[in-house]
């Protein structure tokens, strides 16, 4: 064997041994590490199981609730929670808030009225993006309840088809970061009020500057 070949076998042998030596420090740091991510979900699992049963123990309603609860609290809400949340937080704006059935909803899981204005809502308690369907659904709901506008409230966030599909029917959608920007002006202005029923006529400045297709 020529001096060539025993060099090009050299640098074989020794490609293969960093290879192998790769494959093992993976191998080690997937042995070691794993339990330990395993442990942290399972902890983190446990830790939010048992934040949401506090919280629904509480059986907080209304104003109550919307005071109570901020992001990381809607976060772990179940559906029909979400949705009583969004009650007093629209209550808390001057709106007529009505919840549609659990079983048969039709798209919308609350209907809110002000100024003569009936809007079917639907809520999305989401941690992943909110697709088309939502649109689809509560444009029917639309027309089902007899309203005038139609409106998607979301923990979450919108994919851009849903954004333009909405856009086209005159949708409006509130997402995460309006959420909070919501629920945030109401527990200033709860904590401001004097009388109890100060915010619950709501001001329409207020209302326009949110809802500017809808008042």
């Amino acid at each position: 064997m020529d001096s060539a070949n025993v060099q090009k076998s050299g640098k074989n042998r020794a490609k293969r041994g960093f290879i192998i030596f790769i494959k093992v420090i993976c191998w080690i740091f997937v042995i070691i590490f794993s339990p330990v991510f395993l442990i942290y979900f399972m902890i983190r699992g446990i830790v939010k199981l048992y934040k949401k049963r506090k919280f629904e123990k509480a059986n907080k309603h209304g104003k109550e609730l919307v005071m109570s609860a901020d992001i990381s609290d809607i976060d772990i809400m179940s559906g029909y929670m979400f949705e009583e949340y969004l009650e007093g937080l629209l209550t808390c704006f001057g709106f007529k808030v009505e919840l549609t059935s659990r079983s048969r909803d039709y798209g919308a899981d609350l209907i809110i009225t002000k100024n003569d204005i009936r809007v079917a809502v639907q809520a999305k308690r989401y941690n992943k993006l909110v697709g088309v369907k939502c649109v689809q659904e509560v444009l029917a709901a639309k027309c089902h309840y007899n309203c005038s506008q139609a409106m998607v409230i979301s923990s979450s966030h919108f994919t851009q088809p849903c954004e333009q599909l909405a856009k086209e029917n005159g949708v409006e959608l509130i997402d995460r970061d309006e959420l909070i920007d919501l629920y945030k002006g109401v527990k200033e202005k709860l904590k401001v009020s004097v009388k109890e029923g100060e915010l619950a006529g709501g001001n329409n400045n207020d209302i326009e500057q949110i809802f500017p297709h809808m008042i």
